[in-house]
């Protein structure tokens, strides 16, 4: 049976190779050059002011994850996810389902008011948040830059 908890920091090594397995596969197909790499990343995320980590578990392994941080905004605080994520061969189980039910009535607790996340259009991601409530925002538009490395690197 799935247990969903507060993420503990004794879970960090778990959740990097967790991290790892989760987001190689499709559709995402990332590719971090090292575990140490990918935990510096998760260190960042669990080092923002805010942070909030959840961890789904079953026999003592990890199946699922959820990091972001509460964050003020002038209509009420926000929690915002970072990472949200289930084994690839434990999808379309309920688990992230589970997960984020538990998440949401931990944040209710706390005072929180809207959840908020950025993800790829047309992958299974995008479905299973609308299904479970989240509205797509017509107005945001997510912006970036690559920097070419400076030919001193």
């Amino acid at each position: 049976m799935v247990q969903i908890r507060p993420f503990r920091s004794a879970d960090l090594e778990r959740c990097v190779v967790l991290f790892i397995t989760i987001f190689s596969e499709a559709p995402w197909h990332d590719h971090w050059p090292s575990f140490a790499r990918a935990r510096a990343f998760l260190a960042d995320i669990i080092g923002t002011p805010g942070f909030r980590g959840f961890v789904a578990e079953e026999d003592g392994h990890l199946v699922a994850l959820c990091f972001g941080h509460k964050r003020r905004w002038w209509q009420g605080d926000e929690y915002f996810i970072n990472e949200l994520g289930v084994l690839p061969d434990r999808q379309r189980e309920g688990i992230g389902s589970q997960l984020l039910s538990y998440v949401r009535d931990q944040l209710r607790q706390e005072g929180v008011q809207y959840i908020s996340l950025l993800t790829e259009r047309s992958i299974p991601a995008e479905q299973f948040y609308v299904k479970e409530g989240f509205q797509k925002d017509k107005d945001v538009i997510y912006m970036y830059q690559y920097l070419e490395p400076s030919p001193d690197d």
